[in-house]
């Protein structure tokens, strides 16, 4: 059974992304009035293929969300190593329970389902604020000034804004961008149905394994996510000027010259 907290406080959350709903539930559980921030008019499908480890899923089974998870996600039985040139196989790591019979999944899953599985378990005990961007923190009484010029005060404030975050600017005193790490990636999702009739790209769907394809300074990952029904590449390569979005489209033509030397499947 869920302690609840002697007192009950107002905490805003700024951010409506995974950690900004994982927040909200877990101190709405507790007792807390919940209103979190979204500067975003609409949550819409943002993201592609991530990981959540044997110990987020331990904590989604206790959330009730097991079984829901993995309808959706999929569970890789390792990670398969792969030379660049050639897709010679060169290791092979087992992974979560196929490794360690005591440990929960280790799943791969699309961000967007898993950021649906944790609004809809936030949501009843929140009160969520769309197109509300925070522009100004008051950090002593403490309160959030919105765009609108409207002013939110409450007892707490967290921040789960992301990368950008102007919570952290507060906190620290001063702007902290993020640093280039000199890489860069392209993402993608097929369809499975298509590599299904491709006789060379059909095991990749088939067999629930993650496929590393290793250079020098660039790197493919590869998996099944949507309970098999889609495969997600992420192409890893020096930066040289990408636009900084996680929804920019990439050039189709300029990728194709970043992998020209990629073993032919």
């Amino acid at each position: 059974m869920q302690q609840k907290a002697p007192l009950t406080l107002h905490v805003l959350i700024v951010g409506c992304g995974l950690g900004g709903l994982a927040a909200a539930h877990c101190l709405a559980a507790a007792g807390h009035r919940i209103t979190l921030f979204e500067s975003a008019s609409a949550l819409g499908e943002v993201g592609a293929g991530i990981q959540v480890s044997p110990n987020v899923t331990r904590l989604f089974q206790r959330w009730g969300l097991g079984d829901a998870l993995a309808r959706l996600a999929v569970e890789p039985e390792a990670i398969v190593l792969r030379r660049y040139s050639t897709g010679q196989r060169i290791g092979y790591a087992p992974l979560g329970r196929f490794a360690d019979a005591s440990s929960e999944a280790y799943y791969n899953v699309h961000r967007a389902d898993l950021h649906r599985l944790l609004f809809k378990l936030a949501e009843p005990r929140m009160t969520l604020r769309l197109a509300s961007t925070v522009v100004h923190i008051d950090p002593e009484k403490p309160s959030v000034m919105l765009a609108s010029g409207e002013m939110v005060e409450g007892d707490v404030i967290i921040g789960a804004d992301g990368i950008k975050s102007y919570v952290q600017q507060v906190v620290l005193g001063q702007s902290n961008p993020a640093q280039a790490t000199g890489d860069a990636v392209y993402r993608a999702i097929i369809p499975a149905e298509l590599m299904l009739k491709d006789p060379d790209l059909r095991s990749f769907v088939e067999k629930p394994e993650m496929t590393v394809w290793m250079a020098p300074r660039r790197h493919l990952v590869g998996y099944n996510i949507r309970a098999k029904e889609f495969y997600n590449f992420v192409m890893a390569h020096p930066d040289n000027g990408s636009v900084e979005s996680w929804t920019a489209q990439g050039n189709i033509a300029r990728m194709r010259e970043e992998y020209a030397d990629l073993e032919p499947r």
